[in-house]
């Protein structure tokens, strides 16, 4: 289903440049910069010195096909990232693996941290493609196909019109899964049905590797990448339901079966008969899972810097019992968020709010397309109308702010307080809605699709749409309160 993307790959051509304009207009030369640049004083020297030195002693280098990732102010190569040594805050930043392997569960502390490597590695190879989309030729719609947009471009399973970055977003995160080595299956935004990735001849080594199943919107907001706008990737991952029926069947579980060493037999079942084939029917019950039993989720935000926010479950929530039972509960499944810049100097993801973020209970901003007042229910009319005048709870008049890419509007969420969203049944549960709802609960936030919990919808369908509402624990509560606030009708916008 994918275009060929090589022609967005072809070398910049040599052209007249800012330097060449410069000398033209008889511009100082670089000698003359540099001679006042040498009387920087020593200490001054010395702190830049200290910036460029390398922060830890153990540095694993990965070598791609793809060109060098790079940050969105800094499109040059970027080194890959060092490995932080585990507590050592005082003299180290606190990096995203170190975070994520003194917060996750004990049992997924050597694979997981591992899968999510491979994703950053991703996301800095996407931002790099997004911050050089116009100088590559990269912008405007994915080649039609026999599924035309009115646009001329092709649809993806979603029925949204594909950019060309989308496609390369998408092809590029799926190469991260794969590569990995842990990951069955995949489900993207741009995929028709999940896509399996352990081979029905795979070894048994390989199928206790193979523990998760990723959901993922590769490119979200990508309609705004011709404009320079932010945009995002945004990603959750499952235990697969295969796995730990594998597991529970071999007698073992986690520990040595995650990192693909085979575990002594089970006294009990000494010649466990051989699991089927993971196929296409074991990959749909896979990503088909409430967002309450996803073990980690996140996304990355392609902006004035390049941010990655994570959220962890702190204890096993995929547990066979909690499986059968199918309970749900009030506490969030994740207890754990942060947000981490990606350092262009080092390709480190580094924290910037310390080891936890915490959405504020209250904000003063709400966040949706307000020129679609007229066709919204009168539930959410009324809330709108409150929140503007300053007649709901709070007594203060919010402010509306709306980017219309779901990564940024929650990104300023978080920090800020108040809640974003969309009231129609436009966002997906899989790749939008539960990733999110669980970091939002994760931050203390709240979730909702104006009437119930987002992370307790059982998904149907690996395209389903919902209305969401994501942010401010008491303002999503007070918006729900008023009722009525979720837009049905199938009225469709030419923009």
């Amino acid at each position: 289903m994918r275009a060929s993307i090589g022609a967005l790959h072809q070398p910049v051509r040599a052209s007249t440049g800012p330097s060449a304009l410069l000398r033209a207009r008889h511009c100082p030369p670089l000698s003359a910069v540099s001679a006042g640049a040498a009387a920087s004083t020593s200490s001054g020297r010395a702190a830049d010195d200290a910036r460029r030195r390398p922060r830890t002693t153990t540095t694993t280098t990965t070598t791609t096909a793809a060109a060098a990732p790079s940050g969105m102010a800094a499109a040059a190569a970027t080194p890959a990232p060092s490995q932080a040594r585990v507590g050592d805050t005082s003299t180290t930043p606190l990096t995203s693996s170190a975070w994520l392997r003194g917060r996750c569960p004990q049992d997924h502390r050597d694979a997981l941290p591992q899968l999510l490597s491979g994703v950053e590695a991703a996301c800095r190879r996407v931002a790099s493609r997004v911050a050089r989309a116009g100088l590559d030729g990269a912008y405007g719609y994915a080649a039609a196909s026999s599924s035309s947009s009115a646009d001329g471009g092709r649809l993806n399973a979603s029925g949204d019109a594909q950019k060309k970055l989308d496609v390369v977003a998408d092809e590029l995160l799926a190469a991260a899964l794969a590569e990995s080595g842990l990951v069955r299956a995949y489900a993207s935004e741009e995929a028709d049905e999940p896509v399996v990735l352990l081979g029905a001849a795979a070894t048994a080594a390989a199928r206790r590797r193979a523990r998760y199943v990723v959901a993922f919107d590769p490119l979200d907001g990508s309609r705004n990448v011709d404009v320079a706008i932010p945009t995002g990737t945004i990603f959750g991952v499952y235990e697969s339901l295969a796995w730990r029926a594998e597991e529970a069947q071999g007698g073992g579980g986690g520990g040595e079966q995650q990192q693909g060493r085979r575990a002594a037999p089970s006294s009990s079942s000494p010649s466990a008969p051989l699991p089927p084939p993971y196929g296409p029917a074991q990959a749909l019950a896979d990503v088909l899972q409430p967002g309450r039993r996803l073990v980690a989720s996140g996304y990355c935000l392609y902006s004035s810097a390049v941010v990655l926010a994570l959220a962890t479950a702190t204890a096993t929530t995929g547990d066979a019992a909690a499986a059968a039972a199918d309970a749900t509960s009030d506490a969030p499944a994740a207890a754990a968020a942060a947000f981490f810049a990606l350092d262009a100097l080092t390709g480190d993801f580094v924290a910037t709010h310390g080891p936890r973020v915490a959405c504020p209970a209250r904000g003063q901003i709400y966040s949706l397309n307000d020129a679609r007042f007229d066709d919204w229910p009168a539930g959410l009319q009324r809330y709108v109308s409150d929140a503007r005048s300053g007649r709901s709870q709070t007594k203060r008049q919010y402010s509306a702010r709306y980017v219309c890419s779901l990564v940024a509007d929650l990104h300023r969420t978080l920090l800020q307080g108040g809640w974003c969203g969309n009231p129609r049944p436009h966002l997906r549960l899989l790749y939008e809605g539960n990733p999110l709802a669980f970091l939002v609960e994760a931050a203390g936030g709240r979730a909702s699709d104006g009437a119930r919990r987002v992370l307790d919808i059982v998904p149907e369908r690996t395209h389903q749409r919902l209305p969401l509402f994501l942010g401010s624990k008491e303002d999503v509560a007070e918006l729900e309160s008023y009722g009525d606030v979720q837009q049905t009708g199938e009225k469709k916008y030419a923009v």
